[in-house]
């Protein structure tokens, strides 16, 4: 049973690099490449209203996000995946109708983002990881060192390098989208391992102690 379990883990692991290097990661739209929009409505509104408009005019299908900004969020940011000059006129022109307004497309404040790269939001968390990676280990092996160092580094980074390989190719195989929990969860992760490493550190040493004794 044990030796199936970690063919099955190899074998998804393996798929999740193949699919990363081949299609790459699904990015949530905040992180891919997109375009975004500001317009002042000056008067309260409700988000499914604008992103009602915006998919009429590009694409029911479109993914699209609005976010209420400004004190009195009486002015909204509208992301897209892309958009033509016409499609901008459009909105505008709609939501003019809609909130009886009289915006100028001058008055739309467009920026194009590009797509974050994976390292770029990996970025801030490696110091602090690499940081308790490296003290969990120098305590593992202090308190640990009677099982042997090689015994107490193949748990703790065998397991380690096992869980984030697996958790990055399921994201990668079921194309779940990758987002501001990404990472959290990978970190909460780690430090789920850590403690799972700890424990079975813990029994080796308990049952190396009762045998030492008979």
């Amino acid at each position: 049973m044990k030796k199936v379990i970690i063919a099955l883990i190899a074998c998804i692991v393996v798929a999740g690099i193949a699919i990363t290097c081949v299609m790459g990661l699904n990015y949530e739209l905040m992180y891919s490449q997109n375009t975004q929009l500001d317009i002042y409505i000056g008067k309260e509104f409700q988000d499914e209203e604008v992103q009602s408009i915006v998919r009429e005019v590009i694409g029911q299908d479109k993914k699209v996000i609005t976010q209420k900004v400004e004190i009195y969020e009486d002015m909204v940011t509208i992301t897209v995946p892309e958009i033509t000059t016409e499609q901008i006129e459009q909105i505008n022109q709609k939501m003019n109708e809609k909130y009886g307004l009289d915006n100028k497309v001058e008055d739309i404040q467009v920026v194009h983002n590009t797509k974050i790269r994976g390292r770029e939001m990996v970025r801030l968390y490696v110091l602090p990881v690499a940081i308790s990676f490296l003290i969990i280990l120098i305590v593992f092996t202090i308190l640990y060192r009677q099982l042997g160092m090689m015994k107490v580094l193949g748990n703790f980074i065998g397991y380690t390098f096992l869980v984030q390989a697996l958790y990055l190719s399921i994201i990668a195989l079921t194309r779940v989208e990758v987002n501001r929990f990404t990472m959290p969860i990978a970190i909460a992760l780690f430090a789920i391992t850590q403690l799972a490493v700890a424990i079975k550190l813990e029994k080796k040493r308990l049952n190396q102690v009762k045998e030492e004794q008979k």
